[in-house]
């Protein structure tokens, strides 16, 4: 009895994209989280974690952001102000990225200046046959 072939990039299977940044690239306008996504991907699972230096201003948010056509931009906000090495977020969610675009992390108030680093993990379920996402470089 043969076993069946595992297609790659098939509906349903997981995609898993990882991104680190030091602080001072986390600006106000954003930083490229993903690259654009070559089909739909259903965002599962987002985890948003520093190290090293707290992130500077109090006050400041990060912002997980997409250039999607349909919904809303910010798909979730992180307090991040004063917070040193621990998880800023780690949310199960649901949310679509359309073929073509892409995640990116925001500051709220002003770009991060501090020394640390901000690590970002994203889950994503493939929607349909060539889906794919990649960290952005």
């Amino acid at each position: 009895m043969s076993s069946p072939l595992i297609t790659k990039n098939t509906p349903g299977q997981l995609v898993h994209v990882s991104r680190e940044l030091a602080h001072t690239a986390v600006t106000t306008t954003g930083v490229d989280i993903t690259s654009e996504a070559s089909g739909p991907l259903m965002l599962q699972y987002i985890g948003i974690a520093n190290s090293g230096a707290a992130v500077a201003s109090t006050t400041n948010n990060l912002n997980l952001t997409s250039d999607n056509d349909f919904g809303t931009a910010t798909v979730l906000t992180s307090t991040a102000g004063g917070v040193t090495t621990s998880a800023l977020v780690s949310s199960s969610t649901s949310y679509v990225l359309e073929s073509g675009k892409k995640l990116s992390l925001a500051a709220s108030t002003s770009a991060l200046t501090s020394t640390g680093t901000i690590k970002v993990d994203a889950v994503f379920v493939r929607l349909s046959d060539g889906a794919n996402v990649v960290a952005a470089s």
